[in-house]
């Protein structure tokens, strides 16, 4: 199946019939059905890119924003939920990307034929613009003509040679046996088998071997490797040394403490905050603090409303230049 991709480059906030639309149709090139395009794109706007598949066949969309802190929205809804909604009636869609992220991808199949709509909708609660970059790809799940009909070809070629070869060698076979004389194959007679000699079958003794005793084996030997073992097992997590209890001779501090788990909570805190950015997983903090769900969740929430930060699901939006504050009211809470 070959299919063309639209792209309506409509700029329309939701859901307001008196704001600005523009609309302009893009066709892909017919062997390669591509689309992508860019544009900017305010809160409560959204751009449509719509193409004709069915079942069987796979539209893989993606977007990218250059603004992070503006998470787009994709839908996608068939042609007559797409005309209810421009109508304002009741319509049904479903929902790609939620609106958590600024950039994304993801493949849609659909289950029936029809003119898909893919909506990239500004619906961020941050109220922003952004610089948007998007694309809907087409791959068909149909057969390709062209290629089942150089298989049946090759195919039927490869039969026509073989009935060839085979009615070939069938003449040859009949033209040799016309010319070469009939041939009488010899006869060799066997002796019956109770005239054959019989060899008497000779019990061998059994091979006795005496246990050997390990030489140079003792207890000792082989338990001081596990004592090894055990001496290594308690390591100072500072520097690194081998502790014989639970005091460490080279650096002075008791591996026992509970300074130190709580040096590693900060730890893995800072990196957390580190790694995320200004989205920071709330499930993966959880799993880091030394706190039931109750109190994580008292404390976020507490310390968010004290920041001026945003939760949304589970991602907690921060603020860079309050970001070091925050994680050093995280750190007082512990």
């Amino acid at each position: 199946m070959i299919s063309l991709i639209c792209i309506d480059i409509s700029i329309i906030t939701m859901f307001n019939a008196s704001d600005r639309e523009t609309n302009q149709d893009f066709f892909s090139d017919i062997n390669n059905p591509k689309s992508a395009f860019e544009l900017s794109i305010d809160y409560g706007e959204y751009v449509t890119v719509h193409a004709t598949a069915g079942s069987g066949d796979r539209l893989q969309w993606s977007f990218s924003g250059t603004n992070t802190f503006v998470g787009i929205t994709v839908l996608v809804l068939d042609s007559t939920n797409y005309a209810n909604m421009l109508s304002n009636e009741t319509y049904s869609s479903d929902l790609l990307s939620d609106g958590s992220y600024y950039s994304a991808e993801g493949n849609f199949n659909p289950t029936y034929s029809s003119t898909w709509y893919f909506l990239f909708w500004n619906n961020d609660a941050d109220h922003q613009n952004t610089y948007l970059t998007y694309n809907v790809e087409f791959i068909s799940g149909g057969p390709d003509v062209l290629l089942i009909a150089i298989i049946v070809g090759v195919v039927l070629a490869a039969a026509v040679i073989v009935i060839v070869v085979i009615i070939y060698k069938k003449k040859s076979k009949k033209k040799a046996a016309l010319v070469q004389e009939p041939r009488v194959k010899p006869t060799i007679e066997k002796p019956p088998i109770d005239m054959l000699p019989v060899e008497p079958v000779v019990e061998e003794p059994p091979i006795i071997i005496p246990p050997v005793k390990p030489v140079g084996v003792t207890q000792s030997t082989i338990t001081e490797p596990i004592k090894q073992i055990i001496r290594k097992a308690n390591i100072c997590p500072t520097c690194g040394s081998e502790v014989e209890s639970h005091f460490c001779i080279k650096c002075g501090i008791d591996i026992n403490k509970p300074e130190l788990e709580r040096k590693k909570v900060i730890q893995d805190i800072q990196k957390v905050f580190q790694a995320s950015g200004i989205r920071i997983d709330l499930e993966m903090l959880r799993d880091i603090l030394p706190m039931d769900d109750s109190e994580f969740n008292r404390k976020i929430f507490e310390l968010a409303e004290r920041f001026g930060f945003k939760v949304e699901l589970e991602i907690l939006h921060v603020n860079k230049e309050m970001k070091e504050d925050f994680i050093n009211a995280l750190i007082d809470a512990l």
